[in-house]
């Protein structure tokens, strides 16, 4: 487990190191503010609280950052949906294709 900035994560999961590195890039760059991610990663895991009983063991805290970094990458104009959710497709189908 790796800790920076008051936040933690698992080096054995490649993308939550990337998904944290790049949330923390765009926000030093001045594409948003660290708060208004932060704000969308509390909004985040409300929406997820108030979809799953306590108890589920589905919760990732990760999946709700990247569900963060996806909204406020949008908001700031980065990038719109449609291009996320190709790009996104191809990484899918990429790593769908090294499997077969």
């Amino acid at each position: 487990m790796t800790k920076y900035d008051g936040f933690s994560y698992d080096r054995d999961r490649d993308w939550e190191g990337l998904a944290f590195g790049m949330a923390l890039a765009l926000a030093k760059k001045g594409h948003y503010e660290w708060e208004d991610f932060r704000q969308e990663l509390i909004a985040s895991i409300a929406e997820w609280e108030a979809e799953h009983p306590l108890e589920d063991k589905s919760w990732d805290y990760y999946q709700r950052w990247l569900l963060a970094l996806e909204r406020i990458a949008i908001e700031a104009e980065l990038i719109d949906a449609a291009e996320l959710e190709q790009r996104t497709a191809e990484i899918i189908d990429c790593k769908h294709d090294e499997t077969n």
